[in-house]
C-alpha cells in the first residue's frame, strides 16, 4: 500500500470510528485534492464532534507519557500523522509524530491503529487518546 493510500485509509477509519456521523461529509469531502486535505487539517484546530469511545486526556502530561500509553494500548512504531501546517500527511514513527504534534501546538491527528487507536490534539491544548477494542501489551498505567 502506498503512503497516500495508507494515510487516506487511516483518516477515513478514524472519522468513521470516532467522529459523529453528522460530521463525516464535512470532514471527508475533498480529501482527494490538496485543498481538501488542507481543509481537513485546518478542521483539526477545533474540537471535533466525537462519538462515545474510550478516551484518556493527556493534556497535562508530557509527550513521553502519551507515547508510552499508546504503546501499551498496542500502537506500532509507525503511524500516520495528519497535522495542521503540514504540506502533506505522512507515515512516520510514533515518537516523531508525537514530538512534532506537541511541539507545534497545532491541531493534529496521529492514527496508530486504523479505526481503533488514535491521538487527537486541538489548538486550544486538548490532547486526547481515543481507542476501541485495542489489545493492551501490559496491564496498568505507564510510569
Amino acid at each position: 500500500m502506498t503512503d497516500r493510500r495508507l494515510v487516506e485509509e487511516h483518516v477515513r477509519s478514524f472519522v468513521h470510528a470516532f467522529v459523529d456521523p453528522t460530521a463525516w461529509l464535512a470532514l471527508l469531502v475533498g480529501r482527494n485534492t490538496r485543498a481538501g486535505r488542507q481543509r481537513f487539517r485546518a478542521l483539526l484546530r477545533s474540537p471535533l464532534p466525537l462519538v462515545d469511545a474510550r478516551t484518556v486526556s493527556v493534556a497535562d502530561r508530557d509527550e513521553r507519557f502519551a507515547v508510552r500509553l499508546l504503546e501499551r494500548l498496542g500502537a506500532p512504531s509507525t503511524c500516520v500523522l495528519v497535522k495542521d501546517g503540514l504540506v502533506e500527511d505522512e507515515s512516520t514513527t510514533l515518537g516523531s509524530a508525537m514530538h512534532r504534534a506537541q511541539l507545534s501546538g497545532e491541531g493534529a491527528l496521529i492514527s496508530c491503529i486504523s479505526g481503533r487507536l488514535a491521538y487527537l490534539q486541538t489548538a486550544d491544548g486538548r490532547r486526547t487518546i481515543l481507542y476501541r477494542q485495542c489489545r493492551s501489551r501490559r496491564a496498568g498505567p505507564p510510569s
